[in-house]
């Protein structure tokens, strides 16, 4: 996907249907990083127009969508930890 200012002034562009759970960004002058993140179904993308950046973060849940009306452990992407148990997510970038 070629990344432009314009695909984000409306907002983050979030990727909740993934066939993959990793990916690779090529910055300017061919920076690479590799972003593996097999922990989390979700993922989004952001910038600031204009900032010269560009955020990857990969997520277990995100906003309320538009409508939603239920309550928080209906949430899409909760996860319930019950008391006394953890739960661990993690990725791993590798640049080069």
């Amino acid at each position: 996907m070629r990344l432009d200012d314009a695909l984000f002034t409306e907002d983050a562009l979030i990727f909740d249907n993934l066939a993959s759970r990793s990916l690779v960004y090529e910055g300017p002058g061919g920076a690479r990083a590799t972003i593996d993140f097999q922990d989390m179904p979700h993922l989004g993308l952001w910038m600031k127009p204009g900032a010269g950046y560009l955020c990857i973060e990969p997520w277990q849940g995100f906003s309320d969508p538009a409508g939603f009306d239920g309550t928080l452990d209906e949430k899409p992407g909760m996860v319930a930890v019950a008391p006394g148990e953890s739960r661990s997510f993690s990725m791993a970038v590798t640049i080069g």
